[in-house]
């Protein structure tokens, strides 16, 4: 995806840079889509091996690695220099990225810029005369956010950096860490469920928050705000460290430098969603040489000391908010509640690891950062605790402590829940509604504007699958709500689409009344990848390009065959204790009919018109009426064995001995008569088959006995292959009369006459 950071671009230049016509909403816009890595799902070359990828099983089985987690964690090899390309592309569609030992998910990922454009970022350290002096350093890296394609209320991030690669997903409930360990221990990069770890695995250190809980408790029960309804603040954070924080990157400002960003742009992310404020980093210190100026002892007192030494030396830092990240044991973190907008805008996390948890041995007592960090800035903000309500909205750090928050999986950022049996898997990085409500509270009454420059929309890609001549319409801002403070709407679009689909606007059919596009590929033939760009716009005449990446299947041309009649032919075989289904076609039937559909319940008398009961075949062929073209999903449920096949596409595979069993398959099938062949058998015992199916516009249901034929031939007089040789035949013959039009030609004399008439009036069905 591309990210435009002009304001405005004239329905003039957009018609330059694409040959489709652009024309003003409602209808749609044409411009030339943005530039993408190979790893969008529109990739055309599938040899290239994925960004993010499993390594192999024997490599991974020689990493030292507890038992416990070997179950729900994967080593992964993430290339760096193809995510920074992605990320400097201006993100798209990460596919095939692993999650666990199991899992697999697309990640739909924009750029998220940790730093300010004019941020100072610098490493103290002593020159040859003694003199404290700053280096200046320049940001590396690659950081994104986004979500999972296809998973409502999932959340990604992913980064790279010199300090290593870290990110996590949360999906179904389910926390999915990505960690590279603790930096220069060159462990490998590790992708695991952490929801899913035995407790106690990974060791989360006491780590206490010693922020003073508000004089009158704040009320709960307040549901909180919605992304883009509030308005959009920006809010600038200037990042203290200490000699110790350096240290945990081998001394490296590159390394250090690339992990404080990697938690500021986390950080931007999750407050964006939750709260509409955009965090960036305004500045940076580190500390090369040990001569910082930091000796305190506990996180109050450390506090203290950075609050009188930032309100002396460092007034002229351009800053909403001042927070200091220690490598030393301080006990935990403390800010000021609130901060923002009070004089007293600083905060102080501690006892930091540097990396984001891993369960590799050696990994153990430790912090998960990105929560600490986010909860001291959360009190800034103006959240008290989540205990801290009346009544409260957990009871993790209730006396006695009430850990029923923390057993389900729904500890938030304000919460305790860590100090729970399970640690930082009990922590969601989100805040609780209650919290929510408090900082749009605090922020409400704030006099300070917090509104920053101008920025383009964030906009994340999108991706889909559907058939030939079927509309998907697709919810383009629903994932790029969360990561905008402003309100979108969707200004201009593509139509048509680079191989010809048509897109047109589905005027307030989304959540919330918001406009969607609806894509259509009038193609019967087309199978492949498509495209198409959108533009949305926000109340401040920013713009910004979106893509979304259609996958379109052709679907199933039906035979259509000219005077099929009701019912279904049926061929019934005597079997040897058959235990999977034969070859049907090396045996002889025992026996034919008919059959009005396939709908014969569990019984242990004989089967259908076989006049067997146990040790038997059948096997059903005719035509399947489809009434809509689409994605079908055929059902058979059986007692033994059974597949369904559409031509010669076997779709439902139910083969075996079992009882009633019901398995399913999915096809794309265009509108009228298809070759069905549904096989059979049993063995002893009950015998049952029930064919069912489900397709647009219609709920799951035994098949109708009336959507059943046999018989039939597919006549070559019936051009518009319909089903039936009339008049709307015999119009196109009877106007290439006389010519060698071989689109019409019956007979075989390459002439249009009266032999080719013969042979259509013979077929006549009316």
């Amino acid at each position: 995806m591309h990210t435009s950071v002009a304001p405005a671009l004239s329905l003039a230049v957009l018609s330059l840079i694409s040959s489709a016509a652009l024309v003003n909403q409602p209808a749609s816009a044409a411009y030339a889509p943005p530039a993408k890595t190979e790893q969008l799902v529109a990739a055309k070359a599938p040899a290239v091996a994925p960004i993010a990828r499993r390594v192999d099983m024997k490599v991974a089985q020689l990493v030292a690695m507890p038992d416990a987690a070997r179950a729900h964690t994967a080593i992964i090899e993430v290339d760096r220099a193809r995510v920074e390309a992605l990320a400097n592309s201006g993100g798209g569609i990460l596919s095939d990225f692993p999650l666990g030992n199991t899992q697999t998910v697309s990640l739909a990922l924009t750029p998220v810029q940790p730093f300010e454009s004019d941020a100072i970022i610098e490493a103290m350290k002593r020159d040859e005369n003694g003199h404290m002096v700053a280096q200046r350093l320049t940001p590396n890296g690659a950081f994104l956010a986004g979500t999972v394609l296809g998973a409502e209320d999932s959340h990604a991030f992913l980064a790279v950096s010199d300090a290593g690669t870290f990110g996590y997903v949360e999906l179904d409930n389910h926390t999915f860490i990505i960690s590279s360990g603790t930096y220069g221990k060159r462990q490998p990069t590790v992708s695991y469920d952490l929801t899913a770890l035995p407790a106690g695995l990974i060791e989360t250190p006491p780590w206490i928050c010693e922020t003073a809980e508000p004089a009158v408790p704040p009320t709960s029960g307040a549901e909180g705000g919605i992304a883009g309804t509030t308005p959009c603040r920006q809010v600038r954070i200037a990042y203290e460290t200490d000699y110790e924080f350096l240290q945990l990157f081998g001394a490296n400002p590159s390394a250090g430098m690339g992990y404080v960003a990697t938690l500021a742009s986390s950080l931007t992310a999750i407050y964006s969603r939750d709260v509409n404020a955009r965090l960036s980093a305004s500045y940076l210190r580190l500390w090369i040489d040990a001569s910082d100026p930091w000796s305190a002892g506990s996180t109050s007192a450390e506090l203290n000391e950075f609050k009188g030494h930032w309100d002396q030396f460092m007034m002229t830092v351009p800053r909403d908010l001042a927070h200091f990240l220690s490598g030393r044991g301080l006990g935990g973190g403390i800010a000021y509640l609130p901060g923002l907008c009070t004089g007293a805008q600083y905060g102080v996390s501690a006892n930091l690891a540097g990396f984001f948890p891993s369960p590799l041995l050696d990994n153990n007592g430790q912090n998960w950062d990105i929560y600490v960090i986010a909860h001291e800035l959360g009190h800034n903000f103006g959240a008290p605790h989540t205990h801290s309500y009346s009544p409260p909205l957990d009871g993790c750090g209730s006396s006695p402590a009430d850990c029923s928050a923390a057993d389900q999986d729904i500890g938030t950022i304000m919460s305790y829940c860590h100090l729970c049996s399970g640690g930082v898997a009990n922590i969601k990085l989100r805040f609780h509604p209650g919290n929510i409500s408090s900082i749009e509270n605090h922020l409400a009454a704030s006099t300070c504007g917090y509104t920053g420059p101008q920025r383009a929309p964030v906009v994340v890609a999108d991706s889909g699958a559907t058939f030939s001549n079927v509309p998907i319409t697709f919810d383009v801002l629903a994932n790029e709500l969360q990561f905008n403070c402003e309100s979108l709407i969707i200004e201009l679009f593509q139509n048509p689409s680079p191989n010809g689909a048509q897109i047109t606007r589905s005027v307030g059919t989304g959540p919330d009344g918001r406009d969607q596009l609806t894509y259509v590929m009038p193609s019967d033939s087309y199978s492949g990848t498509d495209t198409f760009t959108y533009r949305v716009k926000d109340p401040t005449m920013q713009w910004s390009i979106g893509s979304v990446s259609v996958a379109v299947t052709a679907l199933r041309t039906p035979e259509n065959p000219a005077g099929a009649t009701a019912q279904l032919d049926a061929a019934y075989y005597v079997l040897n204790n058959p235990s999977v289904l034969p070859n049907f076609s090396t045996l002889t039937p025992s026996s034919t009919g008919v059959a009005d559909s396939i709908n014969y319940a569990s019984s242990a008398g004989n089967f259908a018109g076989s006049g067997l009961s146990n040790n038997l075949g059948a096997v059903f062929t005719g035509w399947l009426d489809v009434p809509v073209s689409g994605q079908w999903t055929l059902f058979t449920n059986s007692d033994e064995g059974s597949k369904l096949y559409i031509g010669n596409t076997l779709v439902v595979n139910n083969d075996g001995l079992h009882t009633m069993l019901e398995k399913s398959g999915t096809i794309g099938l265009g509108v009228g008569r298809h070759a069905l062949r549904v096989e059979f058998f049993e063995r002893t015992n009950n015998a049952g088959l029930i064919v069912s199916w489900q397709g647009p516009g219609t709920i799951k249901a035994v098949i109708p006995a009336a959507n059943f034929l046999r018989g039939g031939i597919n006549s070559p007089a019936d051009y518009n292959n319909d089903g039936l040789i009339n008049g709307a035949d015999l119009a196109p013959l009877l106007n290439a009369w006389g010519t060698t039009s071989a689109t019409h030609e019956l007979s075989g004399d390459t002439i249009i006459s009266g032999a080719d008439l013969t042979i259509m009036l013979n077929g006549w069905t009316g």
